[in-house]
């Protein structure tokens, strides 16, 4: 055959595969990127222009020192008693500010009456353990925290602690 002459096969185009396409993990990642760079800038931006107000309004809120208010002989039964023993009880609250201070000396008889709940429903036993002293005093602070408002206790310290 002639390299002039028709054939009778055509050549036909080279066939493309559409099912392999090229993938750009590169793109999401840079759009990705993008995106966090745009949110800490957008952070930093308004930090920065709202951390002076918000700085001297927490500041003026809490005290450094904190402020302390007392609450003494508290007289509760423990569990399982019978009312034969019984346990006197002072504690010092450390609070964040004056305004809890104000809402304290406000409900003190329901503050009494929330430490009363919590220290009667412990045991003897448990109320004689060192240990279990640690977590009754973060019972007491979250009760407290409760009547007063979220944050107000700072510490909570026991004066005077008596189980007879």
């Amino acid at each position: 055959m002639n390299k002039y002459q028709d054939s009778d096969r055509e050549t036909a185009p080279a066939k493309v595969d559409s099912s392999k396409k090229t993938s750009r993990p590169f793109g999401k990642i840079f759009l990705l990127a993008g995106i966090v760079l745009v949110q800490a800038v957008a952070a930093y931006t308004i930090v920065k222009a709202y951390y002076p107000e918000m700085y001297e309004m927490i500041a003026k809120q809490q005290s450094p020192e904190g402020v302390y208010y007392s609450l003494e002989n508290i007289v509760v039964n423990p569990a399982e008693t019978n009312g034969h023993r019984y346990i006197i009880l002072s504690m010092t609250i450390k609070l964040s500010n004056i305004e809890a201070l104000k809402k304290l000396k406000n409900n003190t008889a329901k503050v009494k009456d929330r430490a009363n709940k919590v220290i009667s429903k412990h045991t003897v036993e448990e109320l004689s353990s060192v240990n279990k002293r640690e977590t009754i005093k973060k019972e007491l602070g979250i009760v407290i925290n409760k009547v007063i408002g979220k944050n107000s206790v700072r510490n909570l310290f026991f004066t005077k602690y008596v189980l007879q």
